[in-house]
């Protein structure tokens, strides 16, 4: 948005990265229709205005979500969001049943949703990293009990797993198989080199949620997080775009257009479809969707 003190215009640019976007000169046509208009009002206005738009959108044919009879009722109606974390030594597992326990009986609400940060592995003062985003772990001691004593309270809890980090460091992620899948299924920038989460001495790749390797690797965490008594999955960095992905093996265009959005859908699919089975009122959370 480009506004010069003084002027009596606003000029505004839109640009979208067309599927392939790595060649230079390429034609491109959106897939759909884009309109631009003016209107009076503020952010409140505004929000009414797209709400109107869409709710007559085809991806919104299920309506609004208190209609809905796909989501469980516990989640239409809980009061009070919980973030539960045994990511370091001192947050325990019994502290943290204990203290949301006690804050829904002084708040009087019966019920709450709550998600539950590293409740995998063994905790440690380096918090979520430590825990192996991406390889399939044991629950910290106790959390199955936790889950129950929690649940006939009414709290509802959903497992936090990373949607596209994976850790390098683990001694399994060093394994020959485990690691050409995780080189092969990496996010890779235009030169081919893969895209890291943070610094790459941090070890964390930061994967293409567009491939079949990633997709099942989060299957497999989701399913084994359901079968433990979680009542769903938080899938964090889930809804942002994340970098665009010009590997060429991946079976996507090579950078632009929808692919990682398309690829972050598929992925929910897939996991949906997956824990669903084991848990019908499971669900699944996101960062920014």
């Amino acid at each position: 948005i480009d506004n010069p003190a003084g002027a009596a215009t606003l000029a505004i640019k839109i640009g979208q990265v067309g599927v392939g976007g790595n060649k230079a000169g390429a034609d491109y046509a959106s897939p759909y229709p884009i309109v631009l208009g003016a209107y009076r009002g503020d952010w409140w206005d505004a929000a009414r205005l797209y709400r109107t738009w869409w709710t007559n959108q085809v991806w919104a044919g299920k309506g609004r979500l208190a209609d809905r009879k796909d989501i469980p009722e516990w989640l239409k109606r809980t009061p009070v969001v919980l973030r539960l974390s045994t990511t370091v030594p001192g947050r325990t597992v019994s502290n943290n049943v204990v203290a949301a326990t006690a804050l829904i009986r002084a708040l009087a609400v019966r019920g709450a949703y709550g998600v539950w940060y590293g409740p995998f592995g063994a905790s440690s003062v380096a918090g979520l990293d430590s825990l192996g985003h991406g390889h399939v772990q044991p629950p910290q001691a106790g959390v199955p009990e936790a889950l129950a004593r929690l649940k006939a309270e009414g709290i509802h809890v959903q497992a936090y797993l990373q949607s596209i980090i994976y850790d390098t460091r683990p001694p399994q992620a060093r394994e020959p198989g485990e690691r050409q899948g995780a080189d092969a299924a990496v996010s890779r920038d235009r030169q081919g080199a893969p895209h890291f989460y943070g610094q790459p001495a941090g070890g964390l790749y930061a994967m293409c949620r567009a491939t079949d390797w990633w997709q099942s690797r989060l299957v497999d965490l989701s399913d084994h997080a359901v079968r433990l008594g979680f009542d769903g999955i938080y899938l964090d960095s889930f809804g942002k775009g994340g970098a665009e992905c010009f590997a060429p093996n991946h079976g996507h265009p090579r950078g632009g257009g929808s692919t990682m959005l398309q690829g972050q859908r598929t992925m929910a699919q897939r996991i949906q479809a997956a824990v669903r089975p084991l848990n019908p009122e499971a669900i699944l959370a996101g960062e920014a969707p």
